[in-house]
């Protein structure tokens, strides 16, 4: 749902800009910027849920997550940036007659054009619509050893990587007190990480997003 939100306001801002009207925007440019805040990974059910009889799942999806960025505005209403993103660790805690964890590392590098509506002299509001290239790294502990999935040999813990690409939607606020520097409020979805969780290679699905505080600094 949130992310069907995200993508409904995102896709309003872009398609607003060109009806925008104002002498109050930055001037092209280049910029960087960096935000902090806080991740929330939706570990997959079927992924990380333990089927065992007897054994209780838990799990801790938020993290401190942050980002640093490049821009470069084409002029007041439309600017491409390229960012990197570290979300932060999810985990899945395992309790019972079995105990373990999974944890689940995630971060992201993309690239996004960015939308503006200039509602004031120091206010902006912005669409974010970008492709993300999706890292995450799994590392599982148990005792006693587990199969994991129908057909695996048991084990006591291993680790796996893997890499996809999903479309990032995000929304925003900007607050400039001077026209080289402000500060930003927003929401973004990064998308799916992982794939399912049916051999050793695979790192299990995850749904990331992000609230979080910036500051960009225009040259």
């Amino acid at each position: 749902m949130k992310s069907k939100i995200a993508a409904a306001v995102a896709l309003a801002c872009l398609s607003s800009v060109a009806l925008a009207q104002s002498k109050m925007g930055t001037d092209a440019g280049w910029y960087v910027g960096g935000n902090i805040g806080q991740s929330r990974s939706d570990m997959n059910s079927s992924d990380f849920n333990s089927a065992v009889v007897g054994v209780s799942t838990s799990k801790d999806d938020n993290d401190t997550a942050w980002k640093l960025l490049l821009g470069y505005n084409f002029d007041q209403n439309w600017a491409l940036e390229g960012f990197y993103t570290n979300l932060g660790e999810a985990k899945a805690k395992y309790s019972g007659i079995q105990t373990g964890e999974a944890k689940l590392t995630n971060d992201a590098w993309g690239l996004a054009l960015k939308g503006t509506i200039p509602v004031h002299q120091q206010w902006d509001i912005y669409g974010r619509l970008g492709w993300t290239y999706n890292r995450s790294k799994l590392d599982t502990s148990f005792i006693p050893a587990v199969v994991p999935f129908p057909g695996a040999v048991a084990s006591n813990g291993w680790s796996a990587d893997e890499n996809r690409s999903d479309v990032l939607l995000g929304v925003g606020v900007e607050w400039k007190p001077q026209k080289n520097w402000g500060i930003r409020a927003e929401y973004e979805n990064y998308g799916e990480f992982g794939n399912k969780l049916d051999s050793y290679g695979k790192t299990g699905r995850s749904d990331v997003d992000m609230w979080s505080l910036g500051v960009v600094v225009r040259f």
